[in-house]
């Protein structure tokens, strides 16, 4: 017979575990259908568990010193390539659904091998238990990052500006144009609410007529997957044309677009009037903006770069870290598209989503607004902040990555007019047009290697390096062209031993180094390798940037792994319980490091937190005819038994 329980140990809690989700349906969506009728429909999509290696797609574009055409080549079929060997089945099963009527409509994607299915909640648990199938997601809805009110007295709406506007002298774009790059033979894009293709300032750029090749195909320069409206830009709320304004806008109107020679492309999947859009318009639009042309021998028609002033919270019902998204911007990327997003206006409250992401250094790229009227260029009190645990464990990382002007920033607006709207939704287009003036400068940069400039030759505000304010500083256009000019040429490698060699940036990156550019090895200092414990068991010699991309905790350069991760330093643990029922768990570590910290501690199910003193942990528990005890954090050692006699 079992008899009361007791414990105490100095700082004891009880910790609750979350309940798995049944199947492979995701938690999020596993609580929306929960408690649902059978036959209620929802908006999934459906994951497959055959994915293209795009880690192993890249490396291999690295050591061939690929140039961005084939990378877009290679990316594109291998997707699509997966997508066309694993969906029949799928494909098949869903049809008949629709037949019986419990499908109402399916659509397949070969961006990264899934479908979007309207069906009912018994369809998707069916679904889920599929062998093909990896996970399924709801389908959230999304919207823009809501401009924040202007400062006082705007300019008049049909005010046109005269000379560079403030934000494009702050990044130092009219410097880099003076050299002669100003984003000619670069194309341009962003994921919003439209662009009015009838402003001075833009319709000259639109892909759809300024470039021949275009010519019967405006589809392939525009997307509307609200009304399938493809033959001409349009944007009936103004967001998306004023922030395209500030990636590229130029004569006839104002000049007040970043990179002014860039043609530009966009897709309309955000806010569209009353139709609510959701993830898979976004989707849509990313697979669209990956071969807009139907060709993937072509790239002419792929953007440099795509910006996406648009988000969403947990105000949605979308859940922290939600992956939806990752692996379709690991896609883009991977054929050479520059994805960046704006951190949100929530200020203390947190980043937005996918913005949030920080799985590696670049993912996701996400950029804080500054007030550039300020000749102190302090951040705007509406950015989000960091930090973020979207990381490989969940341990905090810093955000975001890059600042920009994105305070009263003027621009183009529906109907020939301009005007200053203030957000980090007005930040992000700066880092496009910056994209497309490197993008010129060096055709083929890499993806990496254009954020690692910029993260490098950014000017550093707040605290000294990144921070969660500013991330790296404010982007500077200048420098960071000025880096990848020469980028042909040998530069400083670090490795992961520490050690410097003078490599040309592809092969870098292909040799697993971290290339530095427009600097040889005299002019750089290396990280230096240390105690990286990888999980609680494992240490390994690594970098500090490594280390905290493979979700390690770094303990300093040059620190020695021996006794350096929790197992390591644990010394013993141990079980005794006595006749009276009465257990003793003891944890002994070897050093002094771990004194006032916690362990948890597993007794017969229920969960302690047991603090540190003197090297030594120690709960005591009754009562008990048989006690198992397990190390839950550290996780520690297989669970230990013992018997009360």
């Amino acid at each position: 017979m079992r008899r009361s329980m007791w414990a105490y140990a100095l700082g004891l809690g009880a910790l609750l575990a979350s309940a798995a989700s049944a199947g492979q349906i995701d938690e999020g969506l596993q609580e929306i259908i929960a408690g649902a009728p059978a036959d209620q429909e929802f908006s999934v999509l459906v994951y497959l568990n055959d994915q293209v290696d795009l880690e192993a797609a890249t490396r291999q574009m690295d050591v061939e010193r690929a140039t961005l055409q084939r990378r877009h080549e290679h990316v594109v079929l291998a997707l699509q390539g997966v997508a066309d060997a694993s969906q029949g089945p799928m494909r098949e099963f869903l049809q008949q659904g629709v037949d019986a009527g419990t499908v109402r409509e399916f659509r397949a994607f070969w961006i990264r091998n899934f479908f979007h299915v309207v069906t009912t909640k018994a369809m998707i648990e069916q679904i889920a238990q599929r062998e093909d199938v990896y996970k399924v997601y709801y389908d959230y809805e999304i919207e823009l990052i809501e401009p924040m009110p202007v400062k006082e007295n705007p300019i008049d709406d049909d005010q046109e500006p005269a000379g560079a506007e403030i934000g494009l002298v702050a990044i130092r774009a009219p410097e880099v144009w003076a050299i002669g790059i100003d984003g000619t033979g670069v194309l341009v894009s962003n994921t919003d609410t439209g662009v009015d293709g009838n402003h001075p300032a833009l319709r000259d750029r639109w892909a759809g007529v300024a470039d021949s090749r275009y010519q019967g195909h405006p589809e392939w320069a525009w997307l509307d997957p609200a009304f399938g409206q493809n033959d001409f830009p349009r944007d009936s709320n103004g967001h998306g044309t004023h922030t395209i304004g500030t990636v590229c806008g130029g004569p006839p109107g104002e000049v007040i677009g970043v990179a002014p020679g860039a043609y530009w492309i966009a897709a309309a999947p955000i806010d569209r009037i009353s139709i609510q859009r959701t993830v898979q318009d976004v989707l849509v639009s990313y697979e669209w903006f990956l071969d807009p042309d139907g060709n993937p021998s072509t790239n002419w028609d792929v953007p440099a770069v795509n910006s996406n002033s648009w988000g969403v919270t947990t105000g949605h019902g979308y859940p922290n870290c939600d992956q939806t998204f990752w692996s379709a911007i690991d896609a883009c990327e991977a054929a050479g598209i520059v994805m960046i997003y704006s951190a949100g206006n929530e200020g203390g409250s947190g980043l937005r989503r996918p913005a949030d992401r920080a799985t590696t250094p670049y993912n996701c790229h996400a950029v804080a607004a500054v007030d550039a009227n300020n000749p102190n260029w302090p951040i705007a009190s509406f950015s989000s902040r960091g930090p973020t645990r979207c990381t490989p464990d969940g341990r905090e990382a810093i955000k975001p990555d890059i600042s920009a002007p994105g305070v009263d920033v003027n621009s183009s607006l529906p109907g020939n007019r301009y005007g200053r709207l203030s957000g980090t939704s007005m930040a992000s287009p700066h880092i496009n047009g910056v994209v497309a003036l490197m993008r010129q400068a060096n055709p083929n940069i890499s993806v990496d290697d254009i954020k690692q400039v910029i993260y490098e030759t950014a000017v550093d505000l707040g605290n000294p390096g990144e921070d969660n304010s500013y991330g790296w500083g404010m982007v500077d256009a200048y420098e960071a062209v000025n880096r990848v000019l020469n980028a042909n040429d040998p530069y400083a490698c670090c490795f992961e031993d520490g050690s410097c060699s003078e490599a040309l940036p592809q092969d870098c990156r292909a040799q697993g180094g971290l290339p530095s550019f427009g600097r040889n090895c005299g002019q750089v200092s290396c990280q230096q390798p240390g105690a990286c414990c990888v999980n609680d068991e494992d240490c390994e010699q690594l970098t500090e940037r490594t280390c905290n991309g493979r979700g390690g905790t770094f303990l300093g350069e040059g620190a020695s792994c021996r006794s350096a991760c929790p197992c390591d330093a644990i010394k013993k643990f141990n079980v005794k319980c006595s006749a009276r029922g009465e257990a003793k768990i003891k944890v002994v570590y070897r050093t002094d490091a771990y004194n006032g910290q916690f362990v948890t501690v597993n007794v017969n199910g229920a969960n302690f937190n047991v603090v540190v003193f003197e090297r030594k942990a120690i709960l005591f528990a009754c009562c008990y005819t048989s006690v198992t005890a397990q190390m839950v954090d550290p996780g520690c050692f297989d669970p230990v038994t013992a018997a009360c006699e």
